[in-house]
């Protein structure tokens, strides 16, 4: 009976490393999902409403997918805080610390970090012109990012469960 449980408990933890590996890079391609329309509503809002830039931050706040009004619930906070600091820096800071908690690989966190070169500093349409830019950029890190999630992600599922079965017949 203990080797039944056992064998049952080894294949389960293996199968749940497979399992967790896929749920991670699906994870990923939502998040830049999310981020790619983002970047379309700061843009909306530049151009046909010309909204500063904390106002969008606190209506991304609100409005958010879930992953993503935590980011910016926390710039929100950020900017706040009236202690002289840019709004570059506040974006550059937040995204940084807020990049292992969403799941962002350093590819994004360098994407979405350079956004800070030029948000809020210059026309609407030379911001207008850099988003699309970043979203470009982002559009094809998700493109690699659901190619490997197409390719692998059934690897890493049927390996965990594979990996277990072996641990269980290399333990008998």
């Amino acid at each position: 009976m203990l080797r039944l449980l056992g064998t049952v408990l080894v294949i389960g933890a293996c199968s749940a490393l497979g399992f967790s590996a896929r749920q991670h890079m699906a994870h990923r391609v939502i998040i830049l999902e999310q981020f790619i329309q983002m970047l379309d509503m700061i843009s909306a809002e530049l151009d046909n409403h010309q909204t500063p830039l904390p106002d969008i931050i606190h209506q991304l706040a609100e409005e958010s997918g879930t992953e993503l009004r935590r980011l910016f619930s926390e710039m929100n906070r950020r900017l706040a805080c009236k202690d002289g600091l840019s709004f570059a820096y506040r974006w550059q800071t937040t995204i940084r610390d807020m990049a292992p908690e969403l799941g962002l690989e350093s590819e994004e966190i360098t994407i979405l970090r350079d956004v800070a070169a030029y948000l809020g500093r210059y026309q609407a349409e030379q911001q207008i012109f850099g988003l699309q830019q970043t979203r470009a950029r982002l559009e094809s890190v998700k493109a690699n990012a659901l190619h490997t999630l197409q390719t692998k992600g059934s690897v890493y599922r049927t390996c965990g469960i594979a990996g277990g079965i072996v641990a269980v017949l290399m333990m008998l």
